[in-house]
């Protein structure tokens, strides 16, 4: 597939060329980048997907760019994307763009792409943008990204806040600690493997089953590549020999 081709099928909003697209050579995401004025509404969107989906060294730059998009699912999809691709934009570009940002969702989004570039020079600018942001969701991203680039103090109210979460937060907090990648902060969810007040109902085949604290133990160990006997397949409701693996697993 040359970049013509794979213009010419955004153009066409044909989602397969999401899977076609790692095949366009280099300078496709420059074609796509020229192209962008010219599409409409849903084939910006698809060429968000193909953007990520590529993750050339210009996509950071390209999704930043589709933050300025008119359309909101454009902007959220671009932000969303953001905060999973490598090759991310410099932080204090995701940090002023956060600043001029009026949706809390790509806030949080660019948070998270903050927290994973790396980049512990900017430590301090996140700190004062996470104490500027007004919306609670928001701010709890951009203090799990400050975690994510080593500040300990947030590390440590995170750390104290753990044990003792409602259920209407333990999911929440599991993405954050998945997303943080410490292993050793997952420890602090220990005290949940012996609690089996319910978190939520999953209706997974037609087979409702409610989601327990202790089964979001076993599932964050999991996506924390902990070693857990068995693998579970998904979010479900485990037996008590997997929430002891997941258990032993954390404590090793």
């Amino acid at each position: 597939m040359n970049s013509a081709d794979l213009v010419r099928a955004i153009r066409d909003h044909d989602w397969g060329v999401v899977d076609r697209a790692a095949s366009a050579p280099a300078d496709a995401d420059d074609a796509v980048a020229a192209a962008l004025a010219g599409l409409d509404e849903a084939a910006r969107e698809l060429a968000v997907a193909v953007v990520a989906r590529r993750d050339g060294l210009r996509a950071g730059e390209l999704l930043l760019k589709l933050l300025a998009d008119l359309d909101l699912q454009v902007v959220a999809f671009a932000a969303k994307s953001l905060s999973e691709i490598h090759h991310l934009p410099d932080p204090t570009a995701l940090l002023a763009a956060a600043a001029k940002e009026t949706e809390p969702f790509v806030r949080e989004c660019l948070y998270q792409a903050v927290g994973r570039t790396g980049r512990k020079d900017v430590l301090e600018s996140l700190r004062k943008s996470t104490a500027r942001e007004i919306d609670a969701r928001a701010r709890s991203w951009a203090e799990a990204a400050l975690v994510r680039l080593g500040a300990p103090a947030e590390r440590e109210t995170l750390r104290k806040r753990i044990p003792t979460a409602p259920p209407d937060d333990a999911e929440f907090l599991c993405d954050q600690v998945v997303y943080i990648g410490d292993r050793s902060l997952a420890k602090a969810m220990l005290p949940w493997a012996e609690d089996e007040e319910p978190v939520r109902a999953l209706d997974p085949h037609g087979r409702p089953v409610i989601v327990r604290m202790c089964d979001l133990v076993v599932w964050t160990a999991h996506r924390l590549g902990v070693s857990v006997q068995p693998p579970p397949r998904a979010l479900g409701r485990y037996a008590t020999e997997t929430i002891r693996s997941a258990t032993a697993g954390l404590r090793a």
